[in-house]
């Protein structure tokens, strides 16, 4: 694991000491699940954790908005397939508001865990 973990890059912290430029997207994706899979297995398993994330608006009139959101989750060393190598670690998170692993979400459950993060953009909006 990397001595210094910056929680804002999710995938560079899988990736210390590679090439991503020479890496495969399922390189990539393989490399994130291990990485985090393994945080998880050393906490038992599972942890939990939770994503937040921050929009910002600089508008023509000057002025700058911020909203943010937060979106509990429980990390596991566990791989659910199907695997999607462009969102991969929906297949080892159980987001809090659905109890299901990301991969296996139904669209409308996939609504719900998101629903903080389009509430936050609209705020942002003025939507």
């Amino acid at each position: 694991m990397a001595k210094h973990f910056d929680p804002v890059q999710v995938r560079r912290n899988a990736l210390v000491g590679r090439d991503e430029a020479r890496m495969t997207q399922k390189e990539i994706a393989d490399a994130m699940i291990a990485f985090y899979g393994n945080i998880a297995e050393k906490h038992g398993g599972a942890v939990s954790v939770c994503f937040i994330d921050v929009f910002v608006g600089l508008f023509p009139d000057g002025t700058r908005r911020e909203e943010r959101d937060a979106r509990p989750a429980v990390l596991t060393a566990d791989v659910h397939d199907p695997v999607n190598p462009y969102f991969p670690l929906l297949s080892i998170c159980i987001p809090n508001v659905t109890g299901k692993y990301g991969s296996e979400q139904t669209a409308e459950e996939e609504m719900k865990e998101l629903r903080p993060y389009r509430e936050a953009l609209e705020r942002l909006l003025g939507l």
